[in-house]
């Protein structure tokens, strides 16, 4: 049974200090993950913070060198709790509408090391694609390696000088295959799943059956904060000529939480059916 939904907003600033934001304050929320080529973002929206909390949270559009942390963890309850997002904000601030006062926050995953990562470094005939490219992600600071798969594999017949946004090097390196999601850089091709059990899209909580556009499924389920890109998800809909496994290419979250308004919770997920064959691979690091 999904009731009862919790979040917590984690906000780390320059200075290291932490700030948790939950319940009751009203939260309404977009998050977009995706293995494509956009970044992941997330909006939020909080009503009626303390002056205090409001006021320590503002940011100025494209200051890119400054470093604000965010995460936000959302589940049913407060016992399991799922990260669906963790970035940098862009852009942070609050206004009075009417009695309200309201805080917007604008946040990318990824795009503090983006901005501020560089590589210029020569990388010999004896170092593979793969050392090449965990040297590429350690000029971006604060960045993960994640799952490094089949299109980081190969040898580097000849010495060569990468020179550049060390996220660009890596998008040309690997033909478009990388993509960031957790402050973590991965790299797979289209079959390569992460390992883990399936996520069960089932049919009484999909608020829509599949919709084919072009070589993707999109549905609409109850909000479900456990799923991940990468992952395999089972659909079980109405229409059974889309039943089956697919790998999860997207996903957005779309909810409110609150205990003074009413609001829907929805998981839109975007599902890949070019490939029905997996393979599995694991992260580089727990």
């Amino acid at each position: 049974m999904k009731w009862g939904r919790y979040y917590e907003i984690r906000i780390k600033t320059p200075e290291g200090e932490l700030i948790t934001i939950k319940p009751p304050i009203t939260f309404i929320m977009e998050v977009s993950r995706d293995m494509r080529a956009q970044v992941n973002n997330a909006s939020l929206t909080l009503y009626n913070l303390a002056p205090e909390t409001r006021n320590r949270i503002y940011k100025d559009l494209y200051t890119f060198t400054i470093r604000w942390q965010i995460s936000i963890v959302a589940g049913y309850g407060q016992t399991e709790l799922y990260e669906l997002f963790r970035g940098n904000i862009e852009e942070a601030y609050s206004l009075k509408q009417g009695t309200e006062w309201i805080t917007t926050i604008k946040a990318y995953d990824g795009s503090w090391q983006i901005h501020n990562g560089f590589v210029n470094e020569t990388m010999t005939k004896d170092v593979t694609l793969k050392e090449s490219l965990k040297r590429i992600i350690h000029t971006m600071p604060d960045m993960l390696t994640g799952v490094l798969g089949s299109p980081s594999e190969g040898e580097n017949k000849r010495g060569n000088v990468v020179v550049g946004n060390s996220y660009d090097v890596m998008q040309e390196l690997t033909d478009k295959q990388t993509f960031i999601d957790g402050e973590a850089v991965y790299v797979m091709s289209e079959e390569e799943v992460l390992k883990g059990d399936a996520f069960v899209l089932e049919s009484d909580l999909n608020f829509t059956t599949p919709k084919r556009r072009d070589t993707y499924l999109e549905l609409d389920t109850l909000f479900s904060p456990e799923i991940r890109v990468g992952h395999i998800a089972e659909v079980r809909s109405l229409e059974k000529r889309y039943d089956g496994q697919y790998k999860v290419y997207g996903i957005k979250h779309a909810a409110t939480f609150s205990e003074a308004i009413r609001g829907d919770a929805i998981t839109t997920v975007s599902l890949n059916v070019s490939s029905r064959t997996f393979v599995e691979v694991e992260n580089e690091q727990p």
